[in-house]
C-alpha cells in the first residue's frame, strides 16, 4: 500500500493522467476497503467472515504481510474446530466439553459448534441415566443405560465403571443360582450374604433364594432334632424330607449316621 500511494503521488506531481492511475487509485480503495473487512473480521474473530474476506485478498493479490495476523486467527479457529470434531466422533463427554470451551473462549461462532453441542447434550442425557443405574446399583436401569450408550457409539473404555458394576452383579447372581440349584445352605448363605453387602437392591429371584434357603434352614432344624430324639421313625421321615428337596448328602453325613447307629443298636436288641 505505501508504495502504490508513491507511485500515484510521483505520477500526480509529474501531471500525468492516464487510464493506468485511475485503475491504480481503485485498487488502492480495493485493498483498504478489503483491509477494513479483514480487521473488522479479526476484531469479531468472525470465522467465516475471515474464510471470505482471506480469500477476496488473495483473489486481488493482497500481499502476504497484510494477512499474516488475519489467516494466523483462521488456522487457530480451524484447529479449534478440528478438536471439537475429533471429540465429538470419540462421544468423550469431557474431552467435548474442553473443546468446546476453548472454541467459546476464542469466540467461535455457535453456528460451528451446534453439532457438537447437540452430542454433548446427548451424551449428558446418556451418562446421566447410566449414573443412575450405577448409583442405583440395578440392573434393570444399568442395562439398557449400557446399550443405549453402546448404540450411540460411546466407546467401553468410557462405560468402565458400569460395565465392572454389572458384571459384579452379574457373577454374585450367578452363584446365587448355582448355591440355590445345588441346595447347599453353606454356599447359598455366603452367596446372599455377599449379595446384601454389595448393597443391591432386592430382586425376584434373590426373594425366590432367600425363601429357599429360609425352606432349608427349617428342613434341617426338623433334621437336627430328629437326630437328637433318636427316633427312628420321625429320622427316616426328616431325612426323606431333605432327600427330596434334593439336598446335598454332606448335609445329611450326621443323619445317616444317627440312623445306622440306630439301626444297629436295634439290631443288637432283637
Amino acid at each position: 500500500m505505501p508504495e502504490m500511494d508513491r507511485q500515484i503521488k510521483v505520477c500526480e506531481d509529474f501531471g500525468i493522467v492516464s487510464h493506468e492511475i485511475h485503475s491504480a487509485k481503485v485498487q488502492k480503495l480495493k485493498i483498504q476497503e478489503l483491509l477494513q473487512q479483514l480487521q473488522a473480521s479479526v476484531s469479531r474473530q468472525d470465522l467465516a467472515a475471515l474464510r471470505t474476506v482471506l480469500k477476496d485478498c488473495k483473489e486481488s493479490n493482497l500481499r502476504q504481510e497484510y494477512m499474516e495476523e488475519a489467516l494466523d486467527l483462521k488456522a487457530h479457529m480451524e484447529a479449534l474446530l478440528a478438536q471439537v470434531n475429533a471429540a465429538k466422533d470419540s462421544r468423550d463427554l469431557g474431552r467435548i466439553r474442553r473443546a468446546l470451551a476453548a472454541c467459546e473462549e476464542c469466540r467461535v461462532s455457535p453456528a460451528f459448534l451446534a453439532d457438537a453441542t447437540r452430542v454433548q447434550a446427548e451424551l449428558e442425557n446418556l451418562f446421566g441415566k447410566l449414573q443412575e443405574g450405577v448409583s442405583a446399583r440395578n440392573l434393570n436401569l444399568l442395562n439398557p443405560a449400557i446399550g443405549a450408550c453402546r448404540d450411540y457409539g460411546v466407546p467401553d473404555m468410557l462405560l468402565q465403571e458400569a460395565l465392572s458394576l454389572r458384571d459384579s452383579i452379574h457373577e454374585i447372581l450367578s452363584k446365587i443360582q448355582v448355591a440355590a440349584d445345588s441346595r447347599d445352605i453353606s454356599l447359598l448363605s455366603g452367596a446372599l450374604l455377599e449379595f446384601q453387602r454389595a448393597g443391591l437392591p432386592p430382586l425376584p429371584e434373590v426373594d425366590a433364594a432367600q425363601t429357599l434357603k429360609t425352606k432349608i434352614e427349617e428342613m434341617l432344624a426338623r433334621l437336627s432334632v430328629a437326630v437328637q430324639l433318636l427316633d427312628i421313625r420321625v429320622l427316616k421321615a426328616a431325612i426323606a424330607e431333605c432327600e427330596a428337596a434334593g439336598l446335598p448328602e454332606h448335609d445329611l453325613n450326621e443323619a445317616f449316621l444317627a440312623k445306622s447307629g440306630i439301626e444297629r443298636m436295634r439290631l443288637d436288641m432283637s
